[in-house]
C-alpha cells in the first residue's frame, strides 16, 4: 500500500506545489513546502466503465436521493417570509444551475467517498446574487487529523484559471507565477495559474481567516483576511463513509470494485467455454497403420487407413463441449448477491427481474436486504443538503 499512497501523493504534490518527486517533506512538523502526509482522493472514474452495473446503480441512487428539489425550513421566521424564503430559495435553485452542481457534488462523494459545492457570489445585471460551484473531489484538501472534512478546522480547494481571469482577479500575479499544462497526447499545452483557496474557522490558536495563493506557495498569498463567512466555510460537503483505519472517506466504487472484479472473471471465462469450448474427435495412433501414421507425419500422404480388423468407433473418442461448473455459476449468483447488498440496490430496482422461482416472500426479503444501504446514503443526502441551505441562506445574508 505505501507504493500507491505515495503515487496518490506525487499527484496532490504537483496539484499544490506545481512538483513532485523525493525532495518534498513527508515528516511531521511540517516544512515550509510541506504537504500534509495523508492521500488525495483516489479517483476512480476509468474504473466505471469496466462494469455498468456499477454505473448504473450510481444512476439509480441519484434519481432516488437528489430527484427532487429542497424544500428548506426555518423556525425563527414568521410564516409569511417563510413562504417567501422557500419561494426565493426554489427559484434560485432551479434558475441558477444550483442543482446540476449540488447533484455533482453528491455524485462525486456517493462514488469517491466526498464530494464538494462551493457557494460564493456572480456578477449580474450591476450587482452580485448568490452562486454555486461544484468543485472536484481531487481538488479538495482538509486537516489529516480529521477523518472528515466536515470535522476540519479549514479546507484548501484548488483551481488553474487562465493568466487573463487570474490577473482581472488578482492584479498583482505576474507571468512567473504561471505553469504549462500539457494533454496526455502532449499534443498541446495551456498557460494557467493554480488559484488555491483557504478558509479557517477560528480556534484558540487562530482567527477565522481566508487566504488565496497564486502560483507557488512560496510566494505567499496575494489575499490574506479574517473570513468573511465567519467561523464558516462556504462550502457543502457530501461525506459517503468514514471506514476506521482509513485516512480518507471511501464511495460505493470502492465497496463494490472487489466484488465487481471476481464477477467480470466469471463471466470472462463463461464466455471462453461458450466460444472455445466446443466438441473435438481424437483418433487413437495405436490403431492406425504405421505406414500410413509415418508417411502423414511427414507431408507425405492425407489420408490415414486403420489397422486390419480395427473398428472405427473404436479408433475415434469424442469430447463433448466443455460444461460450465454448477460452481461457477453458484460463484456467479453468490457475488451477484454481494453487489445488491453493497450497492442497496436489488435487480429490482435496475429493472431486472429476479433469476429463479422465488415466492412473493423471498422476494420482498432480498428488496429489504438492499435497501439497508440506502437508509445510510438517505442520511447523508440529508446532511449533505442541509449543509448546503444554512452555507447559501448565509451567503443571502453576507450579499
Amino acid at each position: 500500500m505505501s507504493d500507491y499512497y505515495d503515487f496518490l501523493r506525487e499527484q496532490q504534490s504537483f496539484l499544490y506545489l506545481g512538483e513532485s518527486g523525493g525532495d518534498l517533506a513527508t515528516t511531521w512538523p511540517y516544512g515550509d513546502r510541506d504537504l500534509p502526509s495523508y492521500p488525495d482522493v483516489p479517483p476512480r472514474r476509468k474504473n466505471l466503465a469496466k462494469s455498468l452495473r456499477i454505473l448504473n446503480t450510481a444512476v439509480i441512487a441519484a434519481s432516488r436521493m437528489m430527484g427532487s428539489d429542497p424544500l428548506p425550513t426555518w423556525l425563527d421566521i414568521d410564516p409569511m417570509t417563510h413562504e417567501f424564503r422557500q419561494e426565493a430559495f426554489q427559484r434560485r435553485y432551479r434558475e441558477q444551475e444550483m442543482q446540476e452542481d449540488t447533484l455533482r457534488g453528491w455524485w462525486d462523494g456517493y462514488n469517491l467517498g466526498v464530494g464538494a459545492v462551493q457557494v460564493g457570489f456572480l456578477d449580474k445585471d450591476g450587482g452580485q446574487v448568490a452562486g454555486t460551484s461544484h468543485i472536484n473531489a481531487t481538488c479538495v484538501a482538509w486537516d489529516p487529523l480529521s477523518p472528515s472534512p466536515v470535522e476540519s478546522d479549514w479546507l484548501a480547494v484548488t483551481r488553474f484559471l487562465p493568466l487573463e481571469d487570474a490577473q482581472a482577479m488578482y492584479p498583482s500575479i505576474g507571468t512567473q507565477r504561471t505553469c504549462q499544462l500539457i494533454t496526455h497526447q502532449m499534443d498541446r499545452s495551456m498557460e494557467v495559474v493554480r488559484v488555491i483557496e483557504y478558509w479557517h474557522r477560528g480556534n484558540a490558536a487562530f482567527a477565522p481567516t481566508y487566504c488565496v495563493f497564486a502560483g507557488q506557495v512560496e510566494y505567499g498569498p496575494v489575499r490574506h483576511q479574517s473570513n468573511p463567512w465567519g467561523n464558516a466555510i462556504p462550502v457543502a460537503l457530501y461525506v459517503h463513509l468514514c471506514p476506521p483505519g482509513m485516512q480518507r472517506p471511501v464511495g460505493q466504487v470502492w465497496l463494490q470494485m472487489a466484488s465487481q472484479v471476481q464477477i467480470n472473471e466469471v463471466e470472462a471465462d463463461m464466455l471462453d467455454k461458450f466460444i472455445n469450448g466446443k466438441s473435438i474427435d481424437l483418433l487413437d495412433s495405436s490403431k492406425m497403420d504405421k505406414q500410413d501414421f509415418k508417411k502423414v507425419r511427414d507431408g507425405k500422404q492425407r489420408f490415414i487407413r486403420l489397422e486390419p480388423g480395427t473398428d472405427g468407433q473404436v479408433a475415434f473418442t469424442r469430447i463433448p463441449e466443455q460444461q460450465i461448473a454448477a460452481a461457477t455459476l453458484q460463484l456467479l449468483q453468490y457475488m451477484e448477491g454481494r453487489t445488491a447488498e453493497e450497492s442497496g440496490m436489488s435487480d429490482l430496482d435496475r429493472g431486472s427481474p429476479l433469476g429463479g422461482e422465488r415466492s412473493a416472500t423471498e422476494i420482498s426479503v432480498l428488496d429489504a436486504r438492499s435497501q439497508m444501504n440506502q437508509a445510510y446514503v438517505a442520511r447523508q443526502t440529508a446532511l449533505y443538503m442541509t449543509r448546503f441551505v444554512t452555507i447559501l441562506s448565509k451567503a443571502f445574508k453576507i450579499g
